[in-house]
């Protein structure tokens, strides 16, 4: 019992020594991280994005209280929210300062981002360059966290190393500067240091509801900075009620506990943000219809169907889009605005249509980004340097950096199957656990496919090389060690076909139940999408259509821009909807190209003078597919959306192109238009084009 008593001390002291080691590691990494990034951010300056948005943020920081000014009022501020001026004094603000009615509801979404702003203003002064240490603070917080993570899985040396070549990856280093994406970083990275401990081994009941409220409130804290960390939850319950060590039904009250504890931790540090948000009504819709239109679906690699979202990545597109659905089909008479209750429900409705219409989109979608997210921790050879940097010693650095990461995560899709393998092989509820979390973080983050939404992701593919390099070295290490007399000199016993049969089950096993979450929800949605695109595309087909009068106006270059007299015209417009401040038809442009695609652009005007960019101008590029031998014409279906914040002014042409246009149609009864309205070609023999995306 002594010798049992002295053991288990000298576990503790040494456990002790580890954790003060690597707590002194990452005090050491949060300090030097934020002293990097605060002089990188000095020096090429951060991008803040909606900086509008920050003036209750600077009225804080002058001591008038967390207010919405009317910068209509105060040029001076407006001047410094617009970033014509780098900084703002308090005394050009008068005695009592003009105050809107309500906040914008971005400024309520995004509040302890506003507050850290505000205690930056506070300390260093009111502008634009003294946010740099908020910057560097997030930064050395993301390197202390994610050095954690990579602890997990590897030794202290090689832990550092990871997290140092982390935090310089071009993906996550070419974020750093925009604070608004940035700031959710360190909230991801608590979550995955978080799970991690809780999967990893059996833990005390104190330290693993201890552990829960961590988790919950580091969503909810998260939370208020950027709304992207909601999606940690789910995984965050999973990992609690199923994947902790230990059996779940006989802990089921331990287990519910902890899920009690992580939502009232997540409460109570969001509740200041539920509490300002009353009457908000947040739409994810329109994020999530961003996510299928072509610049997502450029970066994921899907597309081949004769049907697409298209359009510009413009928020006002997809609220006309949201705005006019909830007119046609659900018939409002009012007009539902951004974060209103009846928006977010008109969203609702529209995207419960979208799913219903394209379910195995948004399957395959999902795959896609597991796989591009992998090989974007493999950066191009030739990428440029950090911005704002110009040293020369500096850039190559950055050079030998780009060379390594070249060869260490050229195979990342390939390196993190065999972490997972490896993982399972042990352990099958560890290893189910890591193929949960990887597919679902990465999968998620194709609801919105742009590097701002997943650049934090990129600790997975380089903690993946990162656990495979500690394993090997390791192995290499043990074997030097028994060569030169360090160990044991017994030979190892021989390999045994009944020694492995267990941890190859365990690999199977997850290998199985991935195979099958995919090729079975796959096929199931293909099957059941092939009936509702199909129904859809046959719905423009048999529309009824009423030719228009073409008007011919001959620009510079050789180009022709053909308009359709009376189309876009408000008389068509429905009078309960007259005054709405957007409207969609459908023009339908007919081709006879037997040989060649014809290429042109569906022109906009934005109607805001210096506003052409983002949102307003709506010019889209658009190509007719050859219609090949026979009788049958192409027809492409186009939906255009004018508004007096943009004016739509036809099609341009190259003026070869032109003879191959035979004709401009649009629906006879719009009441007779489909729910949903992509761009849709229809060439002879459409009937056999595929009606659901694939991975190109």
């Amino acid at each position: 019992m002594k010798n049992e008593a002295a053991t288990d001390g000298r576990q503790c002291r040494v456990r002790r020594t580890w954790l003060s080691a690597d707590v002194r590691t990452a005090v050491a990494l949060f300090v030097i991280g934020t002293a990097v990034g605060t002089i990188y951010v000095g020096a090429c300056g951060g991008e803040m994005f909606l900086q509008e948005k920050y003036g209750p943020a600077a009225m804080l920081a002058c001591g008038r209280g967390f207010i919405n000014p009317d910068t209509a009022q105060l040029p001076e501020l407006d001047d410094f929210l617009w970033q014509r001026t780098d900084a703002f004094s308090p005394d050009t603000l008068p005695d009592e300062v003009p105050v809107l009615s309500q906040f914008d509801p971005l400024q309520l979404l995004h509040l302890y981002l506003e507050l850290a702003v505000a205690l930056v203003w506070w300390i260093f002064g009111i502008s634009w360059s003294a946010l740099a240490p908020l910057f560097g603070v997030l930064y050395g917080l993301t390197a202390a966290l994610a050095y954690g993570v990579f602890r997990l899985g590897m030794k202290r040396p090689l832990a550092v190393f990871c997290a140092l070549f982390f935090l310089t990856a071009p993906l996550h280093l070419g974020h750093l500067t925009w604070l608004r994406d940035y700031s959710k970083a360190p909230a991801f990275m608590a979550v995955f240091l978080i799970l991690g401990h809780l999967v990893k081994r059996p833990l005390r009941t104190r330290r693993f509801l201890l552990l829960s409220c961590a988790c919950g409130a580091a969503i909810g804290f998260g939370l208020g900075f950027r709304g992207d960390i909601i999606v940690a939850a789910p995984v965050c319950v999973a990992a609690v009620l199923v994947f902790a060590p230990g059996n779940p039904v006989r802990e089921w009250a331990k287990r519910l506990g902890a899920v009690a504890c992580m939502v009232v931790c997540f409460a109570a540090t969001s509740f200041p943000l539920f509490v300002v948000q009353s009457g908000i009504g947040e739409c994810n819709a329109d994020i999530i219809y961003h996510g299928t239109m072509h610049q997502c679906h450029q970066r994921l690699g899907v597309g081949g169907t004769p049907y697409a979202s298209g359009g510009p990545y413009s928020d006002n597109l997809v609220r006309a889009i949201i705005q006019n659905y909830g007119g046609r089909v659900l018939e409002y008479e009012t007009v539902p605005d951004w974060y209103t209750p009846e928006y977010a429900d008109i969203g609702t409705v529209f995207l419960r249509d979208m799913v219903r219409t394209f379910p195995a989109d948004f399957v395959t979608r999902a795959w896609a980004a597991v796989w591009r997210i992998a090989d974007s921790a493999h950066p191009p050879r030739h990428a440029p340097g950090p911005g704002g940097v110009t040293s020369p010693f500096l850039i190559f650095l950055y050079r030998i950096h780009l060379a390594v990461a070249v060869c260490v995560l050229a195979y990342s899709r390939y390196q993190i199957m065999a972490a997972v393998a490896l993982i399972g092989g042990r352990n099958l509820r560890q290893g189910l656990f890591v193929a949960f979390a990887v597919l679902f973080f990465m999968g998620v983050a194709s609801l919105q496919f742009n590097y701002r939404h997943y650049f934090h992701l990129a600790i997975i593919p380089l903690w993946a090389f990162g656990f495979l390099a500690q394993r090997v070295v390791d192995g290499v290490r043990a074997l030097w060690i028994r060569r030169s007399g360090g160990a044991d000199q017994a030979a190892p016993p021989p390999l045994c076909i009944r020694r492995l049969w267990r941890p190859v089950a365990r690999v199977g096993c997850i290998a199985l139940v991935v195979a099958l979450g995919y090729a079975v929800p796959l096929k199931a949605v293909r099957w059941v999408q092939q009936d509702t695109v199909g129904e859809l595309l046959r719905a423009f087909a048999a529309a009824e259509l009423e030719a228009l009068p073409r008007v011919f106006t001959t620009l510079p270059e050789e180009r022709v821009r053909v308009h359709a007299e009376g189309f876009a015209d408000l008389a068509a417009v429905p009078a309960a909807r007259a005054n709405w401040p957007s409207h969609v038809s459908v023009l339908v442009a007919e081709f006879d190209n037997p040989d060649r695609s014809v290429p042109f652009t569906v022109r906009y005007t934005s109607s805001i003078p210096g506003r052409d960019w983002p949102g307003n101008n709506l010019t889209w590029w658009l190509t007719a597919p050859p219609s090949g031998g026979g009788e049958g014409r192409t027809r492409l279906f186009i939906p255009v959306y004018y508004a007096d914040w943009s004016t739509f002014d036809g099609l341009e042409f190259a003026a070869d192109d032109v003879p191959l246009l035979t004709g401009l149609y649009r629906f006879e009864d719009e009441a007779k238009l489909p729910s949903i309205l992509p761009f849709v070609t229809l060439p002879p023999g459409w009937e056999t084009l595929p009606r659901y995306i694939t991975m190109q």
